[in-house]
């Protein structure tokens, strides 16, 4: 399946955006990598099938539902609507004025420390270790059915490689660093929420 002109554009904006927040430079195939996921979440970019692209939404982000002004809870944030499928129905996602907006505000998510190896494969520079990574991240409840990595290497052409025990591992670490990091962060929005 080819990367529509929108997922191609949603892609390289999350990118631009991500690496302008933690001053990484943007490697060769990040776009690329943001852009399969944006695929995953959008049918593709196709407005028809996807409310996250009539609403500047390239990754469905969500508001919390706790959140003081749902409305407005990311920068550029216009309101919410309601959407999803059959097996994860939502009525908070965040609806955007802009796609640059909803770009800006998907990087801005993956600022959480949930998302800090994410970021980490990121730093590192490697694509498909960055796809592994997104996959592997609670962004998406089903880690995309596990075939985010193969369509990303389809993508950029590269040949699959087995994962070491080692780097298995060092992905189970992050998740578990990751939930417990997630936690604590909620835990202080939370309160500060409330407070």
């Amino acid at each position: 399946m080819t990367l529509g002109p929108w997922t191609l554009r949603a892609g390289t904006l999350i990118a631009e955006a991500f690496t302008t927040l933690w001053g990484v430079p943007m490697g060769a195939g990040v776009a690329t990598v943001f852009a399969c996921q944006v695929r995953r979440e959008t049918a593709n970019g196709d407005p028809d099938l996807s409310p996250g692209v009539r609403h500047g939404n390239p990754l469905n982000l969500t508001v919390p539902p706790n959140a003081p002004d749902p409305d407005h809870y990311w920068n550029g944030q216009v309101g919410t609507y309601s959407g999803g499928s059959t097996d994860e129905w939502h009525t908070n996602f965040a609806a955007f004025g802009s796609l640059e907006a909803g770009a800006w505000a998907c990087a801005v998510n993956y600022s959480s420390p949930t998302y800090e190896g994410v970021r980490r494969a990121l730093r590192g520079g490697d694509p498909v270790a960055l796809a592994e990574a997104i996959q592997q991240s609670s962004w998406d409840s089903g880690h995309y059915g596990g075939t985010l990595v193969a369509e990303v290497r389809a993508e950029l052409g590269t040949q699959e490689e087995e994962m070491t025990e080692e780097q298995i591992r060092e992905i189970a670490k992050a998740e578990c660093r990751a939930v417990l990091a997630q936690e604590a962060w909620l835990r202080d929005t939370v309160k500060a929420a409330v407070l």
